[in-house]
């Protein structure tokens, strides 16, 4: 067990285990440096003893018997307690040091033995504790090397070891989180390459047709102006997909920039709905803009005008003649809200939860010449500088979509 563990706990077990040695041996050796002391001491007593009683004139077979006894009589306590001794005081036979020595070891070594036990029980045992931790995260490591970041590494104790888990874990969730965005990324762009090509095939086969058409009859000139003028109009319809598809991409791909500022709200929508007023005019619709001067905004004039022209677009495309398209404005503390009804035919419930899908395009709705990304391109444009944008319909009565933004504080 001990040759699974790392060089470094390994090191540290055999250290715990020289360390202890090294107490016990040292004990042992104080035991009998301990012992040699007392030797010392008691011939010194015993000495001092024998040379009193030779000078009070006791003959050396009393005093080698005195000094050789080890019998403790009533008389002999009686006189070292009127002496001022201890009772429990003994002299020892200077002969006992053997007796000595094992007495010393015999209180001092249970302990010191018991005490180098513990210590390396509770090593090995912290250790081994260590070693198992070790394992586990090891083992998750390699689960989050391989994509699963469902578990996570111990994280309810205190202490650095356990702050680096957390922060293993935290890696482990932004790891996660990038791998589904990528995920994500991968399907969007699937979906994205299928409707391009999707959306361009109808007008490249169209565009094949009207040239085959031309090239069969050159001198026809009635033939050759109507079909260029197809071919003109498909190259237009293709020339905005395409502008509209960079331009969702871009703010997909967050690299759109907002370069934002203050204007009036009239002004955007002035700017967003100039283009369109000959349109409307000449389809026999009206747009109307009813919108008080003093009602400001923080946003990037190009995109958000940009995002209303293409709301104002779409509901003319979906309008009968006599149509009015109304641009309101309202401000609260809070928000700035721009409004845009129409009284057209309105949105199919079932449809509309799908109108800011890409390329979604109403069942039953007239062909026109849109792409099916404005809506959707608006509601990026309004998302991407922190607005919402919204629609509320009734079918046969019009639609109003709704752009809010937050006040600047």
């Amino acid at each position: 067990m001990i040759m699974q563990w790392d060089r470094g706990s390994r090191y540290f077990f055999i250290g715990l285990v020289l360390m202890t040695c090294l107490v016990i041996i040292s004990t042992g050796m104080m035991t009998m440096k301990q012992a040699e002391s007392m030797k010392a001491v008691l011939l010194s007593h015993d000495s001092a003893v024998a040379s009193a009683l030779m000078e009070a004139g006791v003959s050396s077979e009393i005093i080698a018997k005195a000094l050789t006894s080890t019998v403790v009589s009533d008389d002999g306590s009686h006189l070292l307690r009127q002496m001022g001794q201890l009772e429990s005081m003994s002299y020892t036979n200077a002969d006992d040091l053997s007796i000595l020595i094992a007495a010393g070891i015999t209180r001092r070594m249970p302990g010191t033995i018991l005490w180098g036990m513990v210590m390396l029980g509770g090593g090995y045992f912290f250790i081994e504790r260590r070693e198992r931790l070790f394992k586990s995260v090891t083992h998750q490591l390699q689960s989050f090397m391989e994509g699963n970041y469902h578990s996570c590494l111990p994280s309810l104790d205190e202490g650095g070891l356990y702050k680096m888990f957390a922060a293993i874990d935290e890696l482990a969730s932004t790891l996660s989180a990038k791998n589904d965005a990528e995920r994500e990324a991968k399907q969007f762009l699937k979906a994205m390459l299928s409707d391009i090509s999707h959306q361009l095939k109808t007008p490249l086969t169209a565009l094949s047709m009207y040239n085959e058409i031309i090239l069969d009859e050159p001198e026809n000139v009635t033939a050759v102006t109507s079909f260029s003028k197809k071919i003109d109009h498909t190259l237009t319809h293709m020339s905005q997909l395409i502008q509209a598809l960079l331009k969702i991409t871009r703010l997909d791909a967050g690299s759109v920039h907002f370069e934002q500022s203050v204007y009036t709200v009239r002004e955007l929508a002035e700017q967003a709905v100039d283009p369109l007023m000959l349109r409307a005019e000449k389809e026999e619709k009206r747009i109307i803009l009813d919108i008080a001067p003093d009602i400001t905004l923080y946003c990037d004039l190009m995109w958000t005008r940009e995002a209303i022209a293409n709301i104002v677009k779409n509901a003319l495309d979906y309008s009968e003649r006599g149509m009015t398209v109304t641009l309101t404005c309202e401000k609260t503390a809070t928000a700035v809200r721009l409004m845009i009804t129409d009284n057209g035919p309105g949105i199919a419930p079932e449809s509309i939860y799908h109108v800011f899908k890409r390329f979604y395009r109403q069942p039953k709705a007239k062909e026109t010449q849109g792409v099916g990304l404005g809506l959707s391109l608006s509601k990026a444009i309004t998302e991407g500088q922190g607005g919402v944008l919204t629609v509320q319909s009734t079918l046969g009565e019009g639609s109003t979509f709704s752009m809010t933004f937050l006040t600047e504080m």
